[in-house]
C-alpha cells in the first residue's frame, strides 16, 4: 500500500489510481487511491456503488450534472446572495482572533508539517444508547453534542473561552448534484463563546443554535472568508483555526457482489492537515471516535489523554446536564490521585520542634570557632557572632522588644546585618529588612506601612523623613554576651516580613514564621548536600527574600557566609576574582547575573542555583558541565522555594521548575480550583510548612490570595497568580 500511494500531478491525468494485488487463488486487494480535488466522502459511496452495480452487471444511470457544470452555476450566484453570505461570516469572525494556546510536547516548528498519526476510541453499545436517549431527550443531534463537549474541553485546555473549530459540510444542497462525484464539500469555521459559569444544557442550546446559523450560511467558499478577514500569515500554523471536528456519516456505497465475501481495509493515515481533528462515526450501534495529530506537537500518550478526558466530560454531561461547567471535571479519581497525591509525595521529617535561633546556637555548639561569615578580608567565628547577636537581643529585651513585635532594620549587605537580623529573632521578634539603596519614598512608604516602631541601621544618613520611632545603631563593636538569649520558642512565631516589589500595585508586606525557614535546613542538607564545609555566596539585597535563604543556608547547617560589596557585583571580572579568593562553592544567582560569568574562571565553586526569574537552556548547557546546576522557583508568600530541579538534559529540551521541595504541595488549579492534569496549563498553587502567614495590615488581600486547601480544608495554600503545568514524570514546567 505504501508503495502504490504516490503524489498526484493536477496537471497530468489521472488523479485516480486503481490496482488489484493477488493475495492467494481466491483472495484479492482493490487499492484506490484518489486525489481529494476530484472526490469528497459523498463521492466515495456514489463510486462503491457504480462499481458493484457495474460488477453485478448492471446498467449506471447517465449523469445529468458533472461537477464542471455545478462550478459554472456556483460562479454564477447573485451578487446580493453572496453579499449576505459574506457580511455574516465577517461579522461572526468581528474582533480580535487569538491564536490557540493548546499545550503541546514539543516546541512548535516555525514552518508548519503534516506529519502525523491516529489514534482510535470507541464507546461501547451501553453508553452509546445512553447518549441517544440523552440527545433525543434534548432535542439536539450527535453532532451538536459531540462538538459542545469539545468546546468544552479545549476551552479548559487552553484557558480560553473564545474556541473556534473548522468543520466540513457536505455542500449539496441541490436535488440535482446528489450523486455527482467531485469535491463540493467547504470549510466553515464555528466560534463558540464558552462561559464555564453555565450550565451545560443551557450551552448545548446555544451551540445547537449557533450550528443550525453556521450551516445556513455554508456557501460562502472558506477561502474567501480568510481572504475578507486579512489574517496574518503565519508558518507554524493554519488560518483561523488550528482544531476540527468531523461528523463521518456519508453513505460509503453497498458492497454486497453475490459469491464474495467483501471487507474495507482502510490505509494507515500518516498526514494530519490539522493541529487536531476530532472525527466521528458510528459503526453497528456503537460510537467510534478517531482523533488524528500532528507527531511533530504531541505524543501518542497526549492524545490518549485528551480523548480520556473528552470521555469523562462526555459522559459527566449526560449524567448530570444540569451541571455547571465549571464544575466539569478533566479527570478521574485515579489522575487526581496521581496530581494530588504521587507527585507531592514530600512529607520527611524536619526539626519542627525548634526555631531558626535554636538551629543557629545548636551549630555554635558544634563548631563554636568554625568561621561564620567573611567580607573581605574579615571574618567572624560561629561564637563571636552569637555573642554579638545576644548584645544586641538584650537591647532589644530592655526596649519591650518581644514575641511577633517587627523591628525595622536599614542596613546594607554587612556583617551589622547579619547580627541584626540574629539579634531581632533572638529577642523574639521578626525582622523586617529595608534596603539602604531604595528611594525615600518607598523607604517611607515600608516604615508607614509596616507600623514600626524600631529600627536598627548602620547607616549615618538614613534617607528616611516620615519615621518617628526609635533608631537604634548598631556596630561590629556592640557589646557581645555569651549567655543565649532566645526569646521565641514557637515555631509559629512570625520570623521576617518581607514586601514585594509592587510590581503588580503596591508593595505588600509579606509574613512569614520560623517553620518555613527551619523547614529548608532539610532541603539544604538532604537535596542540596549543603555542610560545614561549603562557603556560602551572600549575594541578594537583604530586601529580597532569596537572602534569607543564602543566610540561613549556611547558619543552619554550620556552613560559612560570605559576604560581597555591591562595587564587587557590578564588575563579573571582579565578581569571578573575589569567589575564586573566598573559595565559595554554592551561589544563587539571577539567571540574567550568570549569562557575563564564565563557568571556566570559578574552579572552586560545585553548585550554583538560579531563581527569580526564567532560566533557559542555553545557560543551563553551558554551566552543566562544570557545576551542579539548580533551578529553583518561589514567590515571597511561600518561604523563598517552593520547587526546585537539578539540571539534565531532557528529550523534550524544557527547563522544568522541577518538584516540590520537602514538606511542599504544588497543585496546578482552574480558575474554579479545580486540579489540573498532566500537560494542562492551570494557577500554580502552593501549600505546606512554608507557607506565608499573609499579608501585613492587609485582611482582605490575605483572604483572597491565601484560600483553602483543595483536600485538607483546615489548611490554607497561596494561589500564585503564576502559570505552570505538569510534565509526564511530575516535573512542573513554568
Amino acid at each position: 500500500m505504501a508503495a502504490f500511494i504516490k503524489p498526484f500531478d493536477l496537471e497530468k491525468p489521472s488523479l485516480m489510481h486503481v490496482k488489484i494485488v493477488k493475495l492467494a487463488a481466491q483472495e484479492y486487494i482493490l487499492l484506490w487511491d484518489k486525489h481529494h480535488i476530484i472526490s469528497d466522502g459523498v463521492s466515495e459511496g456514489i463510486l462503491m456503488n457504480e462499481l458493484v452495480k457495474l460488477y453485478n452487471d448492471k446498467v449506471l444511470e447517465p449523469v445529468r450534472l458533472q461537477y464542471k457544470d455545478f462550478a459554472v452555476w456556483q460562479n454564477q450566484l447573485p451578487a446580493a446572495n453572496k453579499l449576505i453570505q459574506k457580511e455574516y461570516w465577517l461579522n461572526k469572525f468581528a474582533g480580535e482572533l487569538n491564536s490557540y494556546n493548546l499545550p503541546t510536547d514539543y516546541m512548535r516548528p516555525s514552518i508548519i508539517d503534516f506529519n502525523g498519526d491516529c489514534i482510535s476510541f470507541t464507546i461501547p453499545k451501553r453508553d452509546f444508547i445512553k447518549i441517544e436517549e440523552f440527545i433525543k431527550h434534548n432535542d439536539v443531534t450527535l453532532y451538536m453534542l459531540l462538538m459542545a463537549v469539545y468546546d468544552i474541553v479545549l476551552s479548559k485546555y487552553t484557558r480560553q473561552n473564545d474556541i473556534i473549530v473548522g468543520t466540513p459540510v457536505a455542500g449539496r444542497l441541490q436535488e440535482a448534484i446528489q450523486d455527482t462525484v467531485g469535491l463540493f464539500v467547504n470549510t466553515i469555521a464555528l466560534r463558540q463563546r464558552v462561559n464555564c459559569d453555565k450550565q451545560f444544557v443551557e450551552f448545548l442550546q446555544e451551540v445547537k443554535t449557533n450550528i443550525l446559523q453556521d450551516i445556513s450560511y455554508q456557501e460562502y467558499p472558506f477561502e474567501e472568508l480568510i481572504e475578507g478577514l486579512h489574517i496574518t500569515r503565519d508558518l507554524s500554523r493554519n488560518p483561523l483555526f488550528d482544531v476540527m471536528f468531523v461528523m463521518q456519516n456519508t453513505d460509503k456505497g453497498t458492497a454486497e457482489i453475490e459469491g464474495l465475501e467483501i471487507s474495507s481495509l482502510e490505509a494507515k493515515n500518516k498526514v494530519s492537515k490539522f493541529d487536531m481533528t476530532l472525527l466521528a462515526e458510528v459503526v453497528e450501534n456503537e460510537l467510534v471516535l478517531n482523533i488524528e495529530y500532528r507527531i511533530s506537537l504531541f505524543k501518542a500518550q497526549t492524545i490518549k489523554q485528551f480523548m480520556k478526558h473528552y470521555l469523562n466530560i462526555l459522559m459527566q454531561v449526560i449524567t448530570n446536564p444540569m451541571m455547571h461547567m465549571s464544575k466539569l471535571k478533566l479527570m478521574d479519581t485515579t489522575q487526581e490521585n496521581e496530581v494530588a497525591c504521587v507527585f507531592n509525595q514530600t512529607k520527611i521529617a524536619y526539626e519542627s520542634e525548634k526555631t531558626i535561633c535554636e538551629l543557629f546556637e545548636q551549630q555554635v555548639v558544634n563548631g563554636p570557632k568554625r568561621i561564620a561569615l567573611k567580607y573581605h578580608e574579615m571574618s567572624m567565628t560561629y561564637e563571636m557572632l552569637n555573642e554579638k547577636a545576644n548584645g544586641l537581643a538584650a537591647i532589644l529585651r530592655d526596649k519591650a522588644v518581644g514575641e511577633n513585635t517587627i523591628v525595622g532594620m536599614l542596613m546594607n549587605r554587612s556583617p551589622e546585618m547579619i547580627i541584626g537580623i540574629l539579634g531581632i529573632l533572638k529577642a523574639g521578634a521578626a525582622y523586617l529588612p529595608i534596603d539602604p539603596s531604595y528611594p525615600q519614598a518607598r523607604k517611607d512608604y515600608i516604615l508607614k506601612d509596616s507600623k514600626v516602631k524600631i529600627l536598627i541601621t548602620n547607616q549615618d544618613d538614613l534617607g528616611i523623613e516620615y519615621f518617628s520611632g526609635e533608631v537604634i545603631h548598631v556596630s561590629q563593636e556592640i557589646q557581645g554576651q555569651k549567655e543565649n538569649i532566645c526569646l521565641t520558642r514557637n515555631i509559629d512565631n512570625l520570623a521576617y516580613v518581607i514586601y514585594t516589589s509592587g510590581s503588580t500595585g503596591q508593595p505588600k508586606g509579606v509574613m512569614l514564621s520560623h517553620r518555613g525557614v527551619v523547614n529548608l535546613k532539610t532541603y539544604f542538607e538532604m537535596t542540596l548536600g549543603i555542610n560545614d564545609k561549603d562557603c556560602i555566596l551572600q549575594f541578594a539585597s537583604s530586601s529580597f527574600d532569596a537572602s534569607v535563604w543564602e543566610i540561613f543556608m549556611a547558619l543552619e547547617v554550620g556552613a560559612t557566609l560570605c559576604l560581597i560589596d555591591t562595587m564587587t557585583i557590578s564588575d563579573s571580572s571582579l565578581f569571578e576574582t573575589y569567589l575564586t579568593m573566598q573559595q565559595v562553592t554554592v551561589a544563587t544567582l539571577p539567571p540574567a547575573y550568570l549569562t557575563y560569568l564564565n563557568p571556566e574562571h570559578l574552579k572552586s565553586l560545585r553548585m550554583v542555583i538560579t531563581a527569580g526569574s526564567a532560566t533557559n537552556l542555553e545557560l543551563v548547557k553551558r554551566w552543566m558541565p562544570y557545576v551542579k546546576y539548580i533551578n529553583a522557583y518561589g514567590p515571597t508568600e511561600t518561604t523563598i522555594c517552593a520547587t526546585s530541579w537539578q539540571a539534565k538534559l531532557r528529550e523534550d529540551n524544557r527547563v522544568p521548575i522541577g518538584k516540590p521541595i520537602a514538606n511542599t504541595e504544588i497543585y496546578i488549579m482552574d480558575e474554579w480550583h479545580n486540579l489540573l492534569p498532566v500537560g494542562i496549563v492551570g494557577e500554580i498553587v502552593i501549600g505546606g510548612v512554608g507557607v506565608a502567614k499573609g499579608y501585613l495590615n492587609r485582611p482582605q488581600l490575605t483572604k483572597e490570595k491565601f484560600v483553602k486547601h483543595p483536600i485538607q480544608a483546615e489548611q490554607m495554600v497561596y494561589r500564585t497568580g503564576d502559570l505552570g503545568r505538569w510534565l509526564p514524570d511530575g516535573q512542573i514546567e513554568f
